[in-house]
């Protein structure tokens, strides 16, 4: 009866005070009952689930990655739109090289795996602990897909690998006991060359690990490795009579068929370049950096296994006066990253008054699908913390994991992370706190090392691996850092894993008590 009175009231101002009335004569028992009745009430209404599918997809695409694996917690309709194919590539398109490969990834793991890479926060962490052993440097130590190989602690005659999924370790011999100069491993192989011109390559697929092949190459020349599943290529770059001759050795091990080729370069203007294989191993590519005119050019050649001529480009460079190369991180050329030149200016002159510096980058991409070279720009500000210079760096697609050293009075480094999609440098969270082991001196005694000099020297290090895995290589071991929460790695620091999961829950929590904060107050 009352609804009916109410429904005859069209006007909303008469249905308003109609309602104030209404209040105005219950009692403050009426009105407790009635205001629990409405907080049951479900106001909620699923605006971007209402959407067609394709309208959705373009709203939800502009989340940030680590909301867009949280968001597939809201409903079944939200899964199934983030699930999409046009979210997937779109989202994680940039971090993995195929669809093959993101469609065999978890798309709640993946994503997290991303993010957590993106902002420093490891899921476990593993000493792998040497003591003090100098053949144990980073010049000498190899990473590719979860193995970690590096030369034998007794002697430099051997390679050690180590799975760090399974933590299964081979020894692997050269036959005459050869001391090994260049390595390089992959999940099907592992190769390493020698100072008496060889190169042995072992199957480390079968079991027990065993070597397929021994390839004689000119003993007197520095020769490459690059790996990249079943294919070796080994290359070397001289300059003779004002061209750059570029020499290769490719081997198969399904064919066992062993090819050399060599090419030519113009001129004597070529300061950079780099070389390796493409990611299924049918190809070799050469890059080159060439100042011949006012600012040069980058330059690129694929060849087939045989020295075909497959495909060539160029692209005109920036200027790079004041630019660093940050040339070791990135050689050879890692097919599963796709950066070829990384180069970096950082401004740390900046007036004391001034709390922020600036760094510039310049990325220089292989782009595989349209088998072209592809330029950018990015410039980082960031907090100057006393940083004195950068060192140690890795590169992994747009984000570049650094070392940086604080001034003499400080005598420690800090990780930081330069993510150049957004222009933002970034420390990672608590939980990689400390970079390095007490145990792990800051400084060092450089007589016990090298040149005798009785200086002292921070000690140096070396980051390689990739999304998965981060690894901070010194003289006296390795530090291993996980962002993928599926995998254990045996040995690994049980309170490390402890700690990231209660920093997980104290932000999971956090973010549901300023959920709940936003609800009352509406």
């Amino acid at each position: 009866m009352l609804a009916k009175v109410f429904a005859d009231l069209h006007e909303p101002s008469q249905q308003r005070e109609a309602l104030q009335d209404l209040i105005r004569s219950l009692s403050f028992t009426r009105i407790r009952d009635l205001r629990e009745m409405v907080h049951q009430l479900e106001f909620r209404h699923d605006i971007i689930g209402n959407l067609p599918t394709e309208l959705s997809q373009r709203v939800l695409q502009y989340l940030p990655l680590y909301q867009l694996f949280q968001a597939h917690r809201v409903s079944r309709r939200w899964r199934e739109i983030l699930c999409s194919e046009h979210i997937i590539k779109g989202a994680l398109g940039p971090w993995y090289s195929s669809r093959k490969e993101l469609s065999n990834h978890n798309m709640i793991g993946a994503p997290e795996q991303v993010d957590a890479y993106l902002h420093g926060r490891p899921f476990s962490r593993r000493i792998q602990d040497t003591a003090y052993d100098p053949a144990f440097q980073f010049s000498k130590v190899v990473y590719a897909d979860g193995i970690l190989g590096w030369t034998g602690k007794t002697a430099e005659t051997s390679l050690e690998l180590l799975h760090l999924h399974s933590g299964n370790r081979l020894t692997l011999n050269s036959l005459r006991r050869e001391t090994l100069s260049k390595r390089a491993v992959s999940t099907a192989m592992a190769a390493a060359t020698t100072y008496l011109g060889r190169c042995y390559v072992w199957d480390i697929a079968s079991t027990p690990p065993a070597i397929v092949r021994s390839i004689q190459l000119e003993s007197a020349r520095d020769w490459n490795l690059a790996l990249s599943k079943c294919t070796i290529a080994l290359f070397v770059l001289d300059k003779r009579q004002g061209f750059h001759v570029f020499d290769c050795v490719t081997y198969d091990l399904h064919s066992s068929n062993v090819i050399r080729f060599s090419t030519s370069f113009e001129g004597n203007s070529e300061v950079h370049w780099n070389a390796g294989l493409d990611e299924e191993g049918h190809s070799v590519i050469v890059f080159n950096h060439s100042r011949s005119s006012e600012h040069g050019e980058f330059r690129f050649t694929r060849f087939d296994l045989t020295g075909k001529i497959m495909a060539n480009g160029t692209e005109p460079s920036p200027r790079l006066d004041d630019y660093e190369l940050l040339s070791d991180v990135l050689f050879p050329f890692n097919p599963s990253e796709s950066t070829v030149f990384v180069y970096m200016k950082g401004n740390y002159d900046c007036p004391d008054d001034r709390t922020l510096a600036s760094w510039d980058f310049v990325r220089i991409k292989y782009d595989r699908a349209e088998d072209c070279l592809e330029i950018k720009s990015f410039v980082v500000s960031g907090p100057k913390l006393g940083i004195r210079r950068t060192c140690d760096m890795f590169v992994w697609r747009d984000v570049v994991y650094c070392r940086a050293l604080l001034d003499n009075f400080q005598r420690r480094s800090l990780l930081k992370i330069f993510d150049l999609e957004v222009s933002e440098l970034r420390k990672p969270d608590g939980i990689m706190d400390p970079f390095m082991p007490e145990s792990w001196p800051f400084f060092y005694d450089e007589r016990r090392a090298n040149d005798g000099s009785g200086e002292d020297y921070y000690l140096r290090s070396k980051l390689m691996g990739d999304d998965r895995f981060l690894i901070n290589v010194t003289i006296y071991g390795a530090i291993i850092w996980c962002f993928d929460q599926s995998v254990h790695m045996p040995n690994e620091e049980l309170d490390y894993r402890q700690a990231r999961q209660e920093n997980l829950r104290f932000r999971v929590e956090g973010a549901r008590r300023k959920e709940e904060q936003i609800k009352s107050q509406q």
